[in-house]
């Protein structure tokens, strides 16, 4: 609201200068010689009025711009999590077996304190002896990569890693109910999104302020 009402300020100041300066040429031309009757182009005055024009159309069109990309791009993230997660939720029902996600560095073992920042990279993989952690010899079925731009933090009733059961529901090494979300951001202060994981598996996206 606090930007619309500044935005509508600018354009209503702006009219105001170019009435102003009308009335200015208006008096000018009254003293000061008459133009020729087949004088032609922009004169001085038409030319401030259309860079007004131009300046106050670019305050308000370049910031929505910039606004609508980054919702675009976060609602894009947000979505490839929602994926992801689907992915994982899916090979455990097909496969029969715990799927766990956990972050990784080096796209072959979960990382260790920071295992909730998921936009390190991530691996997923098949918990064999369901401990929420890879181990060797576990299969790693999907890698994922770093993003420098955004964050990806991983919280929830374990705040290391994500395990889908058979049975597609979400479970904690110890086979209590999981629940949790992802929350992706670029910039402190600015909206984010948030993919919301259920205990019984389901995912679902959310605004959430950064």
């Amino acid at each position: 609201m606090t930007q619309v009402t500044e935005k509508t300020a600018a354009v209503r100041d702006g009219f105001e200068m170019m009435e102003k300066i009308r009335i200015g040429a208006g008096l000018q031309g009254k003293i000061g010689t008459r133009q020729p009757a087949n004088a032609s182009g922009f004169s001085l005055v038409e030319m401030m009025i259309t860079v007004l024009i131009l300046s106050i159309l670019a305050s308000i069109v370049i910031p929505n711009m910039r606004d609508a990309t980054r919702s675009y791009q976060l609602t894009s993230r947000a979505s490839y999590w929602l994926n992801v997660l689907n992915y994982a939720r899916s090979e455990a029902t097909k496969r029969g077996s715990r799927i766990t996600l956990c972050a990784s560095s080096d796209g072959a073992s979960c990382a260790g304190s920071s295992q909730s920042n998921l936009h390190q990279g991530w691996i997923i993989f098949v918990d064999t002896d369901n401990d929420g952690t890879w181990d060797a010899g576990e299969i790693i079925v999907r890698p994922g990569s770093a993003d420098s731009e955004y964050t990806y933090v991983l919280s929830g009733t374990s705040n290391s890693y994500v395990s889908f059961i058979s049975n597609g529901m979400t479970k904690t090494a110890g086979n209590a109910s999981w629940s949790g979300n992802i929350t992706i951001c670029r910039e402190a202060g600015e909206l984010g999104r948030q993919v919301v994981i259920s205990p019984v598996g389901r995912t679902k996206m959310d605004n959430v302020g950064c």
